[in-house]
This record gives structure tokens, sequence and C-alpha cells, in this order.
């Protein structure tokens, strides 16, 4: 049978550009879902800034705040994907991250998404910029799944 949940962990990415926040898109057979994802989050710094991240319309799924692209301006963390290969259900996930801001102050963020369509989902692209405007430089994404008995 298929996997129920997917388990996604992302270790150590940076970025060409400054101040560019980590974002998920789902795919269907290859072809993407479209730009109404939602997704409600929490991010915090060490510095006491708090921001409620959230949004009925984004181009993807967001999976961290902004960060950095200098030396240790970085982001780590994990995604629970929830009914993606179900097409009668929303596909769904939750994350928590931890990243570098551009200005060297740590941070975490964590919160849950959504594409409110019910559809297959066998695939996933992860962009550097949630709105696409810069490239990955390193990293590693590692992906498990999950069977329930």
């Amino acid at each position: 049978g298929n996997f129920n949940v997917f388990f996604v962990t992302f270790t150590d990415l940076t970025i060409a550009n400054d101040n560019k926040r980590i974002g998920l898109e789902l795919l269907s057979n290859g072809t993407a879902s479209g730009t109404n994802y939602q997704s409600a989050g929490q991010a915090m710094e060490v510095d006491g800034t708090f921001t409620e991240a959230r949004s009925t319309s984004l181009p993807g799924l967001r999976i961290t705040d902004n960060i950095g692209s200098a030396t240790n301006e970085n982001a780590n963390g994990y995604i629970y994907i929830y009914n993606a290969l179900d097409s009668t259900r929303f596909t769904s996930l939750n994350y928590h991250s931890t990243f570098v801001n551009l200005s060297g102050v740590p941070g975490f963020e964590f919160g849950s998404g959504t594409h409110p369509l019910a559809r297959f989902d066998n695939g996933l692209r992860f962009h550097p910029d949630i709105n696409g405007s810069s490239t990955f430089t390193g990293g590693t994404f590692s992906l498990y799944g999950i069977r329930f008995a």
C-alpha cells in the first residue's frame, strides 16, 4: 500500500540571495497545484521579535521565515505531510524550522498549511524563495514514508 504520512528533514540549507523565505510546492504527476496555498505559523527570533505568519493565497507553503545568505545564515527543520496520496482529501502539513536571518539573528518557526483542493499529490518542489527569486547554494533534504499498519 501507499504511505499515509511523509516526513521530510532539511539540514544546513543556504541560499544565494539575502532575506528570502524557503517554501514548498506540491506536485500532482509533475504539475504544480497553483498559488492558493493556505498557511499559518509563528516565528520568533532571539532578539524578541515575534511574527504571526498567515496567508490564504501563497505561491507555496512556507517552511521558514526569511533567512540570510552570509556564512552560517542557514535553515534546518522538519515537515510532516499528510494525505498526499489520497485524492479525496486535502494534502496538509505541519513544520518546525530553525534559521539565522540576514542580520545573523537565530530564530525558529512552526506552523501548518494546506492546499485546499482534494487531489493526488505525489511530488514536492522546494523553493529557496517562496516567490522564486533565489537559488539554493547548499543543504540536504531527506524524505521518509510512514505507513500505518
